[in-house]
Protein backbone atom coordinates (compact mmCIF):
# COMPACT_ATOMS: atom_id res chain seq x y z
CA UNK A 1 0.00 0.00 0.00
CA UNK A 2 1.55 3.87 -1.04
CA UNK A 3 2.49 6.04 1.57
CA UNK A 4 0.34 9.07 1.39
CA UNK A 5 2.12 12.09 1.90
CA UNK A 6 -0.23 14.41 4.56
CA UNK A 7 1.44 18.00 3.38
CA UNK A 8 1.61 16.44 -0.28
CA UNK A 9 -2.27 15.83 -0.37
CA UNK A 10 -3.35 19.45 1.73
CA UNK A 11 -0.81 21.11 -0.98
CA UNK A 12 -2.61 19.38 -4.11
CA UNK A 13 -5.81 20.07 -2.21
CA UNK A 14 -5.16 23.81 -2.04
CA UNK A 15 -3.93 24.21 -5.72
CA UNK A 16 -7.29 22.23 -6.76
CA UNK A 17 -8.85 25.09 -4.51
CA UNK A 18 -6.86 28.42 -6.28
CA UNK A 19 -7.27 26.85 -9.81
CA UNK A 20 -11.18 26.50 -9.12
CA UNK A 21 -11.61 29.48 -7.56
CA UNK A 22 -10.34 31.24 -11.15
CA UNK A 23 -11.44 28.59 -12.75
CA UNK A 24 -11.89 31.21 -15.89
CA UNK A 25 -8.10 30.98 -16.88
CA UNK A 26 -5.03 29.53 -17.28
CA UNK A 27 -2.39 30.39 -14.19
CA UNK A 28 1.59 29.99 -14.47
CA UNK A 29 2.82 27.85 -11.56
CA UNK A 30 4.89 30.38 -10.44
CA UNK A 31 1.74 32.50 -9.87
CA UNK A 32 -0.28 29.81 -8.54
CA UNK A 33 2.43 29.91 -5.82
CA UNK A 34 3.62 33.49 -5.31
CA UNK A 35 -0.20 35.06 -5.98
CA UNK A 36 -3.21 32.38 -4.84
CA UNK A 37 -1.34 30.53 -2.02
CA UNK A 38 0.56 33.49 -0.35
CA UNK A 39 -1.55 32.22 2.44
CA UNK A 40 0.62 29.22 2.49
CA UNK A 41 3.97 30.80 2.50
CA UNK A 42 5.40 27.22 3.40
CA UNK A 43 4.14 25.56 -0.13
CA UNK A 44 7.72 25.27 -1.72
CA UNK A 45 7.74 25.70 -5.97
CA UNK A 46 8.48 22.23 -5.99
CA UNK A 47 5.81 21.02 -3.74
CA UNK A 48 3.22 23.08 -6.30
CA UNK A 49 5.21 21.59 -9.35
CA UNK A 50 4.39 17.99 -7.86
CA UNK A 51 1.22 18.37 -7.35
CA UNK A 52 0.08 20.31 -10.23
CA UNK A 53 1.98 16.69 -11.98
CA UNK A 54 -0.07 14.11 -9.94
CA UNK A 55 -2.92 16.40 -10.77
CA UNK A 56 -2.37 16.29 -14.54
CA UNK A 57 -1.62 12.31 -14.19
CA UNK A 58 -5.20 12.55 -12.79
CA UNK A 59 -6.80 14.51 -15.40
CA UNK A 60 -7.63 17.19 -13.29
CA UNK A 61 -5.76 19.94 -14.76
CA UNK A 62 -4.34 20.55 -17.90
CA UNK A 63 -1.23 22.25 -19.82
CA UNK A 64 -2.29 24.97 -22.07
CA UNK A 65 -0.43 26.91 -24.27
CA UNK A 66 0.02 30.51 -23.95
CA UNK A 67 -0.16 32.93 -27.30
CA UNK A 68 2.87 34.78 -28.33
CA UNK A 69 4.52 36.76 -26.92
CA UNK A 70 4.11 35.16 -23.50
CA UNK A 71 5.43 31.56 -24.60
CA UNK A 72 5.46 28.68 -22.48
CA UNK A 73 2.50 26.97 -21.09
CA UNK A 74 -0.22 27.48 -18.05
CA UNK A 75 -2.31 25.60 -16.08
CA UNK A 76 -6.07 24.86 -15.82
CA UNK A 77 -8.93 23.44 -14.50
CA UNK A 78 -10.29 20.67 -16.19
CA UNK A 79 -13.93 19.88 -15.99
CA UNK A 80 -13.47 15.90 -13.67
CA UNK A 81 -11.08 18.71 -11.47
CA UNK A 82 -14.12 21.15 -10.82
CA UNK A 83 -16.01 18.05 -10.16
CA UNK A 84 -13.42 16.60 -7.73
CA UNK A 85 -13.33 19.81 -5.83
CA UNK A 86 -17.21 20.34 -5.29
CA UNK A 87 -17.32 16.42 -4.35
CA UNK A 88 -14.43 16.91 -1.34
Amino acid sequence: MPIIDPLAEEVRFAVLRALYDRKDGAHDAGTLRTLYLRNHPHYTQAQVDGALALMETANLVRKVARPLPAAGFAWQLTLEGAVAYENS
